[in-house]
């Protein structure tokens, strides 16, 4: 990583492992239970969800590198996933305030 004004640049890839890592410590998960092999608890899924919205909102990866980043199996899920999630977060009508705010404090975690 480069150092720019005291600031930390990072790789995608790097600030992806960040991104998933430190969402992991945030949601006190192991960075194993991501997998679907771990049997996609729906209290993991939907913690998973959120790590893949920072990563789509905060890397530059494609839907089919986001699901492999996070191990999905189909892409189309992927796609789903973040627009539901989108529409949870925004401010029209239908957003939750729950939804937004342990997305804001993800993000404040993440320093994001």
């Amino acid at each position: 990583m480069a150092d720019v004004d005291n600031r930390k640049v990072m790789t995608q890839p790097e600030k992806a492992e960040y991104i998933i890592s430190g969402g992991c410590k945030y949601f006190n998960i192991d960075r194993d239970d991501l997998s679907p092999k771990s049997g996609g608890r729906s209290s993991i899924a939907s913690k998973k969800k959120y790590i893949l919205m920072v990563l789509s909102e905060h890397t530059v990866y494609n839907l089919k590198e986001l699901g492999e980043l996070m191990e999905y199996n189909y892409v189309g899920n992927v796609g789903k996933l973040i627009a539901g999630l989108k529409d949870e977060l925004s401010g029209e009508l239908y957003g939750c305030e729950k939804t937004k705010r342990i997305y804001n404090e993800l993000l404040s975690y993440l320093n994001l």
